[in-house]
């Protein structure tokens, strides 16, 4: 058989095949593995391949976590507390006068002009910053149905806000306070301004507040000022009207300086000084009472009494005993640190009811015996009258009050036998002067060198409960050259009625509680659906009151409840804790801790723990180990205040005497109502200068000295 003939090309075919195949293989690796490997399209025609992937997801979430640090916590407005009652704020409108009115006129009689300007080209000088505040914070139901403006003359008696509940509403507030150095304003003033222009007067104080993000930073884009609460204020005074010369500068007018005068000797005036210092807010209806921080060498009651008295005798010398004390207190304080025979206040039913008399009897005779042997015939005075009012007052309340204070009297005239001394002169204020000759010279009181100065963010729904906040405050200064452009390097600062200066530096974070707090008390499953147990807890008209509610998967945290709070008072009560339920997991892995020993913190093995996850009405999402809600010390702090009624005793006489009725919440299980300038704590009720509870009280009185 003969062999067939192969050519050359049939013998090398097979090679040149698999050459192709290898060809095209290196042009596939390097294609896809080196030239142009695996990649994705993201959207905007952006790529990223598998070595740039990791970079990428890593931008994206660090573009994220800037977004989350630089968004704003979310705030409410602050606004008016009361819309309606804005007319109030412009005198004209409250005097039912035309609105249209020229603002120079005067409502009191023509006040002196300023003197003739002879200092130029000064220039205003800035408020010192005031020092880091200090901060109080509570939550009570305050009156809010109006706002006074300050005139001259005007007693804070005439502020008086009817307290009962329903002219008040609930709320969270804080007082911020720091101290004003005043003799150094004064001393800044005398670098620059003209003989008899150099005074301090402060004009308010301005408070601004910030929200700690939900990273937990803090911005200097966030703070946020805050119109404080006030019971009477200074309206912002209007662009005084001015007029320029022949050479166009402005000058001085007739009107100009009517209003410059007229604001000047407004807040001239001690008690709108001593207000604008340091405001203070009613007794509340329920809740907490109001206060203000204490600052270490800082006594309130001894620079008001500069403000109570601007004018003393020579021979004047501060004294406790006469101290006027305006700031509310609780019944509980009053009893104990509220002592007549201290603050010269008459007596009353009110202050005898529920208390300890014998041991005030014991009180006051300790405190005489102290003031003979000082020779405090002030003290004296007030302590024996204190005892001699009880003697006439107490048979009301208690038969057997009469005998005791006789006895006391009789050891008190035993010890001073001469007498308490010199009396009060007649028609003077309460804590007056001592009676001195006609020719006598009454002398400027020495004003204090520092003041401690406040404002109350305190407006209806201006704190947010849950939040975190700081805040920080400046003083507003009277500009002596209000009105008078003739003097000032800018002329445009005379139209400036009052200087601000830098911001003090911010206070330290305070934490606003919720007025509703709910815990985990039990989870459940039916079928496919998850559900769990709330406990919540409500500030309620000044009442912790609680509601049990059972949610799923996507309800809201709350609901209403029916609670008794009265024997003829059972309302709805909403419970809202602005929160929603996420997810409820059973088998959530949990590490417990365990028991504290030598070697440190023992943990309990990890177990399965029921977990409820919940988001906030600002997006935070946040997990509740039911476990822990369980224990924890806050739910049995709340519980703790928990308001329960009881009814009253069956057996209780009507008609017996005041002083043996059984104690409770304003009576027998019943809830005060408070009154005018009043406490609604009910039970014993205070009276005085914090004003009344129970049936009310009444103003302080000065008792007269014994002859």
């Amino acid at each position: 058989m003969a062999k067939q003939a192969v050519g050359t090309i049939e013998r090398h075919l097979e090679k040149g095949i698999l050459g192709v195949a290898v060809l095209v293989l290196f042009a596939a690796v390097a294609k896809f593995l080196i030239i142009s490997p695996n990649k994705i399209e993201l959207t905007g025609a952006d790529t990223v391949t598998p070595g740039t992937v990791d970079d990428k997801v890593a931008e994206g979430a660090e573009a994220v976590r800037r977004t989350i640090a630089a968004a704003k916590p979310v705030q409410k407005p602050v606004e008016s507390a009361a819309p309606e009652f804005e007319k109030r704020l412009d005198p004209y409108q409250f005097a039912s006068l035309p609105i249209d009115l020229p603002r120079g006129v005067a409502f009191q009689p023509p006040v002196p002009v300023f003197s003739t300007v002879v200092a130029v080209n000064v220039e205003l000088v800035k408020p010192l910053p005031l020092p880091k505040p200090v901060l109080a914070a509570g939550r009570s139901c305050l009156a809010f149905e109006e706002v006074f403006d300050w005139m001259p003359g005007m007693d804070e008696g005439q502020l008086a806000l009817d307290t009962d509940k329903d002219y008040s509403q609930p709320v969270s507030w804080v007082t911020v306070s720091s101290l004003w150095d005043r003799a150094a304003q004064v001393k800044e003033n005398e670098k620059a301004y003209a003989k008899g222009k150099q005074f301090a007067l402060a004009g308010g104080m301005e408070i601004q507040r910030r929200v700690m993000r939900p990273d937990g930073s803090w911005s200097e884009e966030d703070w946020q000022t805050i119109k404080p609460y006030d019971r009477a204020a200074i309206r912002e005074p209007s662009e005084v009207p001015l007029e320029k010369d022949r050479d166009g500068k402005l000058k001085e007018t007739a009107e100009s300086i009517q209003a410059a005068s007229q604001l000047f000797n407004l807040i001239l005036d001690p008690v709108v000084q001593m207000n604008l210092l340091r405001p203070i807010a009613p007794a509340p209806a329920c809740g907490d009472m109001w206060t203000y921080p204490s600052i270490p060498g800082s006594d309130v009651l001894m620079q008001d009494d500069e403000y109570h008295w601007p004018e003393v005798s020579a021979d004047y010398k501060p004294s406790k005993s006469l101290m006027k004390d305006r700031y509310p207190r609780s019944a509980e304080e009053m009893e104990k640190l509220d002592k007549p025979w201290e603050n010269g206040r008459k007596i009353t039913r009110e202050d005898l009811l529920g208390s300890d008399w014998r041991a005030m009897l014991k009180a006051a005779e300790k405190t005489f015996m102290e003031a003979v042997a000082a020779k405090d015939k002030t003290l004296e005075a007030n302590a024996y009258n204190f005892v001699a009012l009880v003697l006439l007052n107490g048979p009301t309340v208690d038969q057997a009050i009469a005998p005791e204070a006789e006895k006391v009297i009789k050891r008190m005239e035993a010890a001073s036998p001469v007498g308490p001394g010199p009396k009060p002169p007649g028609g003077k204020p309460p804590g007056g002067k001592l009676q001195v000759e006609k020719e006598t010279q009454f002398v400027a009181h020495e004003p204090h060198p520092t003041q401690q100065v406040w404002a109350i963010d305190g407006q209806p729904g201006s704190l947010v409960g849950g939040q975190t906040y700081q805040y920080r405050i400046r003083a507003k200064v009277f500009n002596p050259y209000y009105g008078q452009p003739q003097s000032l390097k800018n002329p445009e600062d005379a139209k400036i009625a009052f200087v601000t200066g830098e911001w003090s530096e911010p206070s330290d974070p305070i934490y606003v509680e919720p007025d509703t707090q709910y815990f985990a008390r039990s989870t459940s499953k039916d079928k496919d659906a998850e559900h769990v147990t709330f406990e919540m807890y409500k500030w309620y008209d000044g009442l912790w009151v609680k509601g049990t509610f059972k949610l799923g998967i996507g309800d809201l945290v709350g609901g209403e409840s029916r609670v008794q709070i009265a024997e003829d008072e059972k309302p709805s009560i909403p419970f809202d804790a602005a929160a929603l339920v996420l997810d409820v997991n059973f088998d959530r892995p949990w590490c417990g801790r365990g028991k504290s020993g030598k070697e440190g913190i023992r943990f309990s093995e990890t177990k399965a723990a029921e977990s409820i996850v919940l988001v906030d009405a600002a997006g935070n999402i946040s997990e509740r180990i039911l476990d822990i809600d369980k224990a924890t010390p806050k739910q049995k702090e709340i519980a703790a205040k928990q308001f329960v009624y009881k009814p009253p005793k069956k057996e209780e006489n009507p008609n017996a005497p005041l002083g043996q009725q059984p104690p409770g919440r304003g009576g027998a299980g019943e809830r005060g109502t408070g009154s005018r300038g009043g406490s609604a704590l009910g039970g014993m009720g205070y009276g005085g200068a914090h004003g009344g509870g129970g049936e009310g009280g009444g103003e302080r009185d000065q008792p007269k000295p014994r002859p």
